[in-house]
């Protein structure tokens, strides 16, 4: 192979590579072109959704919120009454039978 076809086939490559990095170029400016047209499109809608679903998880929220009182009100109740009277059975035996000193 002479110089000047190894010079050509070279000349050839950086042609080819620049054609290459520019296809490339327009895929990438072409990508970004449609994300922000993607993501004004998400931005007009995605209110209105998000309220709907907004809407949805808050009566559920209500919904638990309800349920678990309804179920842990008596037990919080019952809890507090008994350690009303650890306090209080506590303090009575402290008056009736005090400690003595060493």
């Amino acid at each position: 192979m002479t110089y000047e076809k190894l010079a050509i086939l070279r000349d050839a490559a950086v042609v080819l590579l620049a054609l290459e990095a520019l296809v490339l170029l327009v895929l990438a400016l072409l990508a970004g072109w449609y994300s922000v047209r993607g993501l004004r499109w998400l931005q007009r809608r995605l209110p209105g959704w998000l309220g709907v679903a907004h809407q949805k998880v808050q009566a559920a929220n209500g919904v638990t919120r309800r349920a678990m009182g309804a179920v842990a009100s008596p037990l919080v109740r019952a809890e507090g009454a008994a350690a009303g009277l650890r306090a209080g059975l506590g303090a009575a035996r402290r008056a009736i039978w005090p400690r003595r000193k060493r």
